[in-house]
């Protein structure tokens, strides 16, 4: 099992709100694909 380096899951605008990140491209990384993830980790 493979541990987040934040170790924090589920929760999505830690980058953009705690961290005041801008986020520009997130991607979400599976054995079989690659998704653009990025609407999930931006403030509406």
């Amino acid at each position: 099992m493979w541990t987040p380096t934040e170790k924090i899951i589920n929760k999505p605008l830690m980058y953009a709100q705690e961290w005041n990140k801008d986020i520009n491209k997130v991607y979400a990384l599976t054995d079989r694909e690659i998704l653009d993830a990025t609407k999930t980790y931006m403030l509406k």
